[in-house]
């Protein structure tokens, strides 16, 4: 795997952690009964918690896979290790597949993949939030149905900036952008909010962008399968 194709890959990678629409939808939803429940001030400092806990599990989730990869990899095989690289490749082309034919229920609305009832087990909780351990734990969990869809970029992220770091230049910079990216979208619904958005005009947005966000995510799945191929190692 060269450098530049790592790069490509991470790059990419963060775009799929910013078009995936879980965690935010969940975020949006919670700010509205925030704000229909307190005052402006403590509904914003609830709506913070809960970004705190969405980055706090991202990063320890990143940094358990890359310390696993790094360990077993010591040697640099990783980047030679065939088994791996076709399981990685078929993981992100069933992945393309998944988010272009299954990724949104089918209708009119934005209803995602996820089972029926985990919505309304969500709502009956946001309903409960009252301080800020509430909220950051909300957070935390909110992160835990899209895991089928972020813990392969984990892996595939941590693998490319070993690379880039076993050629001799610095990863900082790539590694802090990735483990941040997952927050951007809920700063994005934070400041919708700021700025006079409602649910509903969030909502609107979300079925909107419905069709380009699946095109999108299922066409980023299926181009870090490419690079993986393009690496000539399978």
């Amino acid at each position: 795997m060269s450098v530049f194709t790592s790069f490509g890959i991470i790059v990419i990678a963060m775009l799929i952690l910013g078009l995936l629409q879980l965690v935010p939808g969940i975020f949006a939803l919670f700010y509205h009964y925030a704000l229909g429940k307190f005052n402006k001030a403590k509904a914003s400092d609830l709506a913070l918690f809960f970004i705190l806990g969405t980055e706090t599990i991202s990063v320890l989730f990143f940094l358990a896979v890359y310390f696993i990869i790094s360990i077993f990899f010591l040697d640099n095989s990783a980047f030679e290790n065939q088994p791996l690289k076709w399981c990685l490749f078929a993981i992100f082309i069933i992945l393309s597949i998944f988010c272009l034919c299954f990724y949104y229920r089918h209708g009119k609305g934005s209803t995602l993949f996820i089972p029926r009832s985990y919505p309304e087990a969500v709502d009956n909780y946001i309903k409960t939030v009252k301080n800020r351990s509430g909220a950051f734990l909300l957070g935390i969990l909110s992160c835990s149905c899209e895991l089928i869809l972020t813990f392969p970029l984990y892996i595939i992220v941590s693998i490319s900036i070993l690379q880039i770091e076993n050629s001799g230049l610095p990863a900082n910079l790539p590694t802090a952008l990735f483990v941040f990216t997952p927050i951007v979208p809920l700063f994005s619904i934070y400041f919708q909010y700021y700025y006079g958005y409602t649910l509903a005009d969030i909502i609107k947005k979300r079925i909107k962008t419905k069709p380009f966000i699946r095109t999108a995510l299922g066409v980023c799945y299926m181009a870090i399968a490419i690079l993986i191929i393009y690496t000539g190692a399978i």
